[in-house]
C-alpha cells in the first residue's frame, strides 16, 4: 500500500473517530470533562462494537443458501409461468448487483431505491417496473420469514413508479350472462357462449373452427388455439358457427339484445363483446388469483398489459 493511501486511511479513520466523540459529547454531557485520549478510547470501543454488528450480520448472511432459497420460491410460485417472469425479474436485480458490487442479501432501502430509480430510467414501461419491483419485494419477504437476519428493502419504496389512475370497465356478472343467453338466438347466442367462456376478441370469431377437443381462431393477425369445454362444443354444434358472419356484424347482434335487456331492466348497463371477454378474465382471475394464467387465457402478449388490463376492471393484482 502506498504511503499516500496509507494517509488516506488513516485521515478517514479519525475523522470517523472525531464524528463519534461529537455524538457521544452531545449524547453523554459527561464524556465533555474526559481526555482527549479517553474519549478516543472509548470512540474506538464503540466503532468496535458497530464493526462486530455488522461482522454478526454479514456471517449470518452468508449462511443463508441464495441459490436453493431461490429456487425453493420460484418452485412456490402458482405457475410455471408466473415462476418465470419471477425469475427474469430477480436475474435483472442480481445483474445490477454485479455491476454495481452489490451482495444481493445485503442490500438496504437506499440500494433498493438506487436500483428502481436505474430501471426506471432504462426504458422499460412503468408497468414492467412495477412488476419486477414487485416480484423483488415478494422475494425478500418471502425470505424474512425464514430468516431473521433478512430484510426487505423494497419494503415502502417511494420510488417505484407510480400508477395511472384507470376508468373502471362495466363488467356483466354470471347471473347477467346466464340471463343473455336465455334470451339469445342462434349466432348471437353462440357468441355470447364463446366470449364468456373462453374470452376470444369478436375479431377472432368468423375464424374459430373447432377440431375434436381443440379450437383454433386468428386474432390480430396471429393464430391461437386452446382446449374447448366439452359442453360450449356441443352447444354451438359445428364444426365453424360463425363462418358466414363478420365481427362488426356479431358485436352489433350482441348490443342490440343487452341494449334491449338493459331497457327492460333485466341488465344493469348495455354491454359489449368486449365486455363478455372483461367477465371471463375476472373469472380466470377470482379461479386462480394468477396473472399469468390470465394473461394465457387472453393471449396477451406480456403480463404489463394483463396487469393494467385487470386493474382497469377493479381487480386488486
Amino acid at each position: 500500500m502506498s504511503a499516500a493511501l496509507v494517509e488516506k486511511v488513516k485521515a478517514e479513520r479519525d475523522a470517523r473517530m472525531r464524528g463519534i466523540v461529537r455524538i457521544l459529547a452531545h449524547e453523554m454531557p459527561d464524556a465533555a470533562d474526559l481526555t482527549p485520549e479517553a474519549q478516543e478510547q472509548i470512540a474506538r470501543a464503540v466503532a468496535f462494537d458497530g464493526m462486530k454488528d455488522k461482522m454478526k450480520a454479514a456471517v449470518a448472511l452468508e449462511r443463508v443458501d441464495y441459490e436453493g432459497e431461490r429456487a425453493a420460491f420460484l418452485r412456490s410460485r402458482r405457475s410455471p409461468g408466473t415462476a418465470r417472469v419471477y425469475g427474469r425479474a430477480l436475474g435483472r436485480l442480481e445483474e445490477w448487483c454485479n455491476a454495481h458490487d452489490q451482495v444481493v442479501l445485503a442490500l438496504g432501502p437506499a440500494e433498493a431505491d438506487d436500483y428502481v430509480v436505474e430501471a426506471r430510467g432504462d426504458g422499460r414501461a412503468p408497468a414492467t417496473v412495477r412488476l419486477e419491483v414487485s416480484a423483488c419485494a415478494a422475494f425478500f419477504s418471502w425470505l424474512e420469514r425464514r430468516h431473521a437476519t433478512v430484510r426487505n428493502p423494497f419494503r415502502g419504496t417511494r420510488e417505484r413508479p407510480a400508477e395511472k389512475a384507470v376508468r373502471r370497465l362495466e363488467v356483466p356478472t354470471a347471473a347477467e350472462v346466464a340471463a343473455m343467453l336465455v334470451e339469445a338466438t342462434g349466432e348471437t347466442r353462440a357468441a355470447v357462449l364463446v366470449l364468456s367462456e373462453i374470452g376470444l376478441r369478436v375479431g377472432a370469431l368468423p375464424t374459430l373452427e373447432i377440431r375434436g377437443k381443440r379450437w383454433t381462431a386468428t386474432s390480430k393477425g396471429r393464430e391461437i388455439s386452446g382446449e374447448i369445454p366439452e359442453d360450449l362444443k356441443k352447444a354451438l354444434g359445428c364444426s365453424r358457427p360463425f363462418a358466414h358472419r363478420s365481427a362488426d356484424g356479431l358485436a352489433h347482434s350482441v348490443r342490440a339484445l343487452t341494449r334491449r335487456m338493459h331497457e327492460a331492466g333485466k341488465l344493469a348497463a348495455e354491454y359489449s363483446v368486449h365486455d363478455l371477454r372483461h367477465a371471463f378474465a375476472v373469472g380466470v382471475y377470482e379461479r386462480t388469483h394468477d396473472v399469468y394464467a390470465v394473461k394465457l387465457a387472453l393471449n396477451h402478449q406480456g403480463v404489463a398489459h394483463t396487469e393494467r388490463y385487470l386493474r382497469a376492471l377493479g381487480v386488486k393484482v
